[in-house]
């Protein structure tokens, strides 16, 4: 029996030996796996903070002085990209799309709209479905009594839950009738 286990460690021993290339070789390895992963999470990220920039310009349909050259109806680079955003929901979605007026002159706005509108057919938009108006920032928003409801919601979901707030950080008791949502805050 010690023999059959003298061979087999010898083998396991031997077996270990048998690795091929250099140490540099095999960190090599691992580097490439960690870039690999490295971008992995890159990706993942940046789709997410895509995907977050794109439903936010979606849910303002606004387009402001900044997204233009001042003094200008030429876009900018950040409005080029919003009206693509734009034009990608208005090819499937009539709406409205406010263009805001800032400062600009009625000559100025009217270039701008133009511009826009001009831009949005460009990228294979019906501007006929598409009504620019001079209005408010877009969304439909929340009640006062919603964003409390919510905050309830939040808060019993967060109990019993192994969440816990950061030291010195106060918050999850909206619209509580114990402590009017002001615990932490020394009231």
């Amino acid at each position: 029996m010690k023999r059959v286990c003298l061979v087999i460690s010898m083998a396991m021993l031997g077996l270990a030996g048998c690795a091929t290339g250099s140490p540099e070789e095999w960190d090599a390895g691992i580097a490439a796996t960690e870039r690999q992963t490295r971008s992995t999470d890159m990706w993942t990220v940046d789709t997410a903070l895509q995907n977050n920039i794109t439903s936010g310009v979606i849910m303002q349909r606004t387009i402001y002085a900044y997204h233009f050259d001042p003094g200008t109806a030429r876009l900018t680079e950040l409005g080029q990209r919003d009206i693509g955003i734009l034009a990608g929901y208005y090819k499937t979605t009539p709406g409205v799309l406010n263009v805001m007026r800032g400062d600009a002159t009625a000559e100025l706005y009217a270039a701008r709209t133009s511009s826009v509108k001009a831009a949005l057919k460009d990228a294979g938009v019906n501007v006929d479905q598409v009504q620019l108006v001079a209005g408010v920032p877009g969304g439909t928003g929340m009640s006062s009594q919603e964003i409390v409801d919510a905050g309830k919601r939040e808060s019993e979901a967060l109990k019993g839950s192994s969440l816990s707030s950061p030291a010195g950080q106060t918050g999850g008791n909206i619209g509580s009738s114990s402590d009017s949502g002001m615990k932490g805050s020394g009231q």
